[in-house]
């Protein structure tokens, strides 16, 4: 899977823009061999418009695996390539060789080629998508508001909630999720939305995640790209888990079903009541996750039953064992649990474990600025644990990111960051970087891309500004001495020299 062109004309703030992704590579598309995934970074400051355009993406996906109601009336051109089917697939909602016009047609223009040298095929439905010209996945996570990325992802509410005037609100007022008391819906409580490949993986899905990761990485053994992850926090990995399901609110196929992908493989099977935790240890975990085929369908199956209402599955632990310390003591280390992890170890274990899915599917990865939460030492295994794992993955994916991080994009060629552009009311286009950034210094990124003004602490730029100018009102004699004081508080680098320089001119 790979993005090649997305083009949208008017969606809140986005206005007439046309995302092209490494365009210089665009014509070999077909032909590219050399790269085993693709990955790219959305970036500018807040507001312009990153997380809408990552939002949107999963929402067309979502849309046009069900029919064409499902969409609305958003102006849009989408174009990718499959590389399992070695075909170029161009999806829009608008006139795609005419799209400044923007007239909604009421069907999709599906346009198919197996190379650039054959004439586009087109095909004009009203109703859905056939999936086999959609990606396997399309699997989505946000650290910020994942209501909005629910609400953007199904156009109705679920039946018996508070909104039916839902169906009488404008085009703009449905896009934009303007609806006051309506429920969060769940795309997968209801029927219709089966087999859309858009799935949002959820904060409280974090132990779900960490789990097939772990399991994953516990096959795979010293291979895993977990292993150094695991070093980070100081953990050798999984010993132990827990599932408990209540089955009250199980049907007779749903309970063969857990048996068959869970029972038969636990050491301890407890009983009260309805409910059941089963207990499983290291010898049966590659059988637990050969049962569920694999680590990604092993999250799916166990996700979908968590998110239930009741839910199937009621309860999720972790046991984790600790690196043993280096202090000489005789102790040994104590297991943990999932919930004895502090929050920061808790965001990076599964997000790093979230990454080792990816590798299972054709998937089009969408990931709202992951990083948050992280320190800057671990900002800084992010582009490379994905290289580690994509890197090996049977699979092309294409891995699409929303940052604000600098040290992040130091890990990236400019081909591969967008950088959005809103001068006025509107984002109206992207760019590319003008520095090489490439290991390039954090603090150049954040002036050359971000736009900042210094690559300094506000409160010290100006703090050393007034420095500067206090000094310059004092007489020579005394202005030396003042700044040498001053000079001592000052970490080495531009504002050191500029200091230097003042004191040099006094000489």
């Amino acid at each position: 899977m790979r993005l090649l062109r997305f083009y949208i004309d008017q969606y809140r703030v986005l206005r007439a823009l046309d995302l092209r992704f490494d365009p210089q590579a665009l014509q070999s598309a077909e032909k590219d061999t050399n790269r085993r995934y693709y990955l790219d970074f959305l970036v500018g400051v807040n507001g312009t418009g990153k997380s809408t355009v990552l939002q949107l993406l999963g929402r067309i996906f979502h849309a046009v695996s069900q029919s064409y109601d499902a969409l609305g009336n958003i102006p849009f051109i989408l174009e990718y390539y499959l590389e399992s089917k070695q075909q170029r697939v161009q999806i829009a909602s608008v006139d795609p060789d005419a799209p400044e016009r923007c007239e909604m047609q009421g069907v999709y223009f599906v346009r198919t080629a197996y190379d650039l040298d054959q004439n586009w095929l087109t095909k004009e439905l009203k109703d859905a998508v056939d999936t086999d010209l959609l990606p396997e996945r399309v699997i989505a996570h946000t650290t910020g508001n994942e209501a909005a990325w629910l609400a953007h992802t199904t156009p109705y509410p679920l039946e018996g909630s508070s909104s039916e005037a839902i169906r009488d609100l404008t085009p703009d007022q449905a896009s934009a999720g303007e609806i006051p008391g309506w429920e969060v819906p769940d795309l997968y409580d209801r029927e219709e939305n089966r087999g859309s490949p858009f799935r949002l993986v959820r904060r409280k899905e974090a132990p779900l995640v960490a789990l097939a990761g772990l399991l994953l990485h516990s096959v795979r053994g010293d291979s895993s790209p977990l292993k150094e992850v695991l070093d980070e926090i100081k953990l050798q990995g999984l010993v132990g888990f827990s599932l408990q399901f209540d089955l009250r609110w199980a049907s007779h196929g749903e309970r063969n079903d857990i048996w068959e992908r869970f029972g038969q493989y636990a050491d301890r099977a407890i009983r009260n009541g309805g409910k059941v935790l089963l207990v499983f240890t290291p010898e049966k975990f590659s059988k637990v996750l050969k049962a569920n085929t694999n680590a990604l369908s092993l999250f799916e199956i166990t996700a979908d039953w968590y998110r239930r209402d009741p839910p199937l599955l009621s309860g999720v632990n972790l046991f984790l064992k600790r690196n043993e310390g280096n202090d000489g003591s005789r102790e040994r280390p104590p297991l943990h649990t999932w919930e004895w992890l502090s929050d920061g170890e808790r965001s990076f274990l599964a997000r790093m474990c979230l990454f080792m899915l990816f590798s299972e599917s054709e998937s089009l990865i969408l990931l709202d600025e992951p990083e948050v939460h992280f320190n800057d030492f671990w900002k800084r295994r992010i582009v490379f644990t994905l290289d580690q794992i994509l890197g090996k993955s049977k699979h092309k994916n294409h891995v699409l990111i929303a940052t604000h991080s600098s040290i992040t994009l130091s890990d990236v060629n400019p081909s591969d960051i967008l950088i959005l552009e809103r001068p006025g009311l509107f984002t109206e286009g992207a760019k590319t970087p003008t520095i090489q950034t490439f290991g390039a210094e954090p603090g150049d990124i954040m002036v050359h891309v971000f736009g900042a003004p210094n690559a300094a602490g506000e409160h010290s730029v100006r703090t050393v500004e007034k420095w500067l100018e206090e000094a310059y009102g004092k007489p020579p004699d005394e202005r030396r001495e003042y700044l040498q004081e001053r000079l001592r508080h000052v970490s080495p680098g531009y504002w050191a020299y500029r200091i230097r320089r003042a004191m040099v001119e006094v000489s």
